[in-house]
C-alpha cells in the first residue's frame, strides 16, 4: 500500500503479473492491503519498470478487500517477477548499505518506510524473504514490505555461532579442558566482585553512620 515501499506508489498484481501503480500527486483513496483494485490509467516506464500513472484518488476503484496473495517461490528475478509478490530462501553473502545478496545471487533491496533494520541481518545468515519483485536500471530485486517478510533459519545461525566457536578455539589453541579452566577463573572473579560490593555497602554504613554521630554532637 502507499507509504510503505513508496509515498507515490504501490503494487497489485491478478493470476498472471503485477504491476506498480504510481501517483505524482501521491493522491490515493484508502487503500489495505488484500484489497481487490480497479486502475485507470496511462502506463509508462521509469528506471526500466512498468508502471500505470494515475491522475487523482478516482482513478482507483475498490471493489472487495479481504483477498489473499501467495507468494510465489523463486530462485531467480526477472521481467516475469516484475510487480509481483515473490519468495525465496538463501544465504546472506554480501551485506552492502541496504542491500543484501544471497548465495542464489538474489538481491534483497530494504527501504526505509518497510521498519526493517538491515543491521539485524549478517553475512553467514540463512534467510527466507518474501516481497515485491522489482526492476531499477536493469537491475531486479526483492524489495520487503516489512519485518514480518523475513524468516531467519535459526538453525543455521546457532550453527554458525558455534563455527565461530570452533575457529576460536582453534586459533588460539583453547582445548575442552580449558573451558574447566575458564569456569574456575568466572568464579573465583564472582567471589572477588562479591567481595567488593561487601565491603562498598559496609564503608557506606560506616559513613553514613559517622555523619550521623557527626550531626548530633553539632546540635548538642
Amino acid at each position: 500500500v502507499p507509504g510503505v515501499l513508496s509515498t507515490q506508489s504501490f503494487y497489485i498484481q491478478d493470476d498472471e503479473a503485477g504491476i506498480k501503480i504510481y501517483s505524482s500527486k501521491k493522491d490515493f483513496p484508502d487503500l489495505q492491503e488484500g484489497n481487490l483494485v480497479r486502475v485507470t490509467g496511462e502506463t509508462s516506464e521509469a528506471y526500466g519498470e512498468k508502471r500505470i500513472n494515475t491522475s487523482s484518488a478516482t482513478d482507483i476503484l475498490v471493489e472487495d478487500s479481504g483477498k489473499i496473495v501467495e507468494a510465489v517461490f523463486v530462485d531467480e528475478l526477472g521481467e516475469d517477477t516484475e510487480g509481483k509478490l515473490v519468495q525465496t530462501t538463501g544465504e546472506i553473502i554480501d551485506k552492502t548499505g541496504s542491500y543484501l545478496t544471497l548465495d542464489n545471487e538474489i538481491l534483497i533491496y530494504i527501504k526505509s518506510g518497510s521498519g526493517v533494520d538491515v543491521s539485524d541481518f549478517e553475512v553467514g545468515e540463512k534467510i527466507s524473504v518474501q516481497g515485491i519483485g522489482s526492476e531499477y536500471n536493469g537491475k531486479y530485486r526483492i524489495l520487503p514490505r516489512s519485518p514480518e517478510d523475513f524468516v531467519k533459519d535459526e538453525v543455521s545461525t546457532q550453527a554458525q555461532e558455534e563455527s565461530f566457536v570452533a575457529q576460536a578455539k582453534e586459533k588460539y589453541n583453547l582445548s575442552s579442558s580449558s573451558d574447566a579452566q575458564e569456569k574456575s577463573i568466572v568464579r573465583i572473579l564472582m567471589s572477588i566482585v562479591f567481595i567488593l560490593v561487601l565491603a562498598i555497602a559496609w564503608f557506606v554504613r560506616e559513613k553514613i553512620k559517622s555523619r550521623n554521630t557527626d550531626a548530633n554532637d553539632f546540635h548538642g
